[in-house]
């Protein structure tokens, strides 16, 4: 048998084995079109919100709030760069805290369970799993930086939550700063030999950033929050209807299947296709990886280490950025 030959059997052996009929093709793109419907953000319909009159009833004290207690993290930290040099952080707190992040993203950490924390801390944990964030931090050790870096964060996210009414947001970053400096000082005691300074000037960190006259741990009136639950709660459910799915009509049309019996398709896979399901699966895929599994791919598939070590490299991190994506968008 020449080489040629050979190498057409071989060919001809793999396809069969892996080839995908009519059906398992359909069902493949039903469910990545489903999942791209309802893993977009959801957009309230036109009724209106009675929550958010009570939003518009409290800008008054919400603006009155933010002038007593909103901290500026900048005049916080002024002491420290105008006086003495930062106190550099334990290189296991940055192991300690991506876990912590972790829990609180997904939803672990009962402490934690408020959706706007868990959606700010699931966006920074993405930002923290970046190497070039890692290696910043490994290399400074800079507390403050940390807080910084975690401030930002929240500014970007919260500012653009339609929930917060106006200047609502302003309140909420205060809030969850301090949250996140409360969080790092519980990381640190899981720890041994923290310098007794990184422990005092956190402490003095969270007791600038508390909001005086206030016995609550969210530091703003419980109405405010009260109001914030009711416009989330209130927000109306997702459409089941294929007429609201763009990439189900496409695939209905592909596939040339009447609107009717696409219904039926989709209303049988929405009770297993689900963004829980969907996380579940792509944490599959990160332990095949790294456990070498034939699927989604291992070194075996590809001609050289460096091939091999360049998608592992690409596919880990995109698959990250897609669990986190999905938290940040429902915690």
């Amino acid at each position: 048998m020449s080489k040629r030959s050979y190498d057409s059997n071989a060919h001809e052996k793999r396809i069969s084995k892996y080839r995908v009929n009519d059906d398992d093709l359909f069902e493949y793109v039903l469910r990545v079109a489903i999942l791209s419907y309802v893993t977009q953000p959801k957009v309230s319909n036109n009724r209106p919100n009675p929550s958010e009159v009570k939003e518009k009833e409290h800008h008054s004290k919400i603006s009155g709030a933010i002038s007593s207690s909103i901290v500026s993290i900048g005049d916080i930290f002024k002491e420290i760069r105008d006086g003495s040099k930062s106190v550099k952080f334990p290189e296991k707190l940055l192991k300690v805290l991506e876990q912590k992040l972790q829990n609180i993203a997904m939803g672990k950490d009962a402490a934690y369970s408020d959706q706007l924390t868990r959606r700010t801390m699931a966006v920074f944990y993405g930002q923290f799993m970046g190497d070039p964030f890692r290696r910043q931090m490994k290399e400074n050790r800079s507390i403050e930086e940390l807080i910084l870096m975690f401030a930002s964060q929240a500014t970007s996210v919260l500012r653009k939550e339609p929930t917060l009414a106006e200047d609502g947001w302003k309140v909420e970053v205060n809030n969850q700063i301090a949250q996140f400096v409360r969080m790092l000082r519980d990381c640190l005691k899981t720890l041994s030999h923290v310098s007794p300074e990184l422990n005092s000037r956190l402490d003095m960190y969270q007791a600038k950033l508390a909001p005086p006259q206030s016995s609550n741990d969210s530091g703003y009136d419980s109405s405010i929050s009260r109001d914030r639950v009711d416009s989330i709660s209130a927000q109306p459910s997702i459409s089941s209807s294929v007429s609201d799915m763009p990439f189900v009509m496409i695939a209905a049309g592909l596939f040339q299947i009447p609107e009717n019996a696409m219904q039926s398709e989709v209303d049988r896979m929405r009770k297993t296709c689900t963004e829980k399901a969907a996380l579940v699966d792509l944490k599959t895929c990160l332990k095949n990886i790294n456990a070498g599994a034939p699927f989604p791919g291992r070194r075996e598939d590809f001609s050289s280490d460096a091939a091999w070590n360049h998608w592992r490299t690409h596919e880990t991190s995109i698959l990250s950025q897609l669990m986190v994506a999905m938290m940040s968008l429902n915690p």
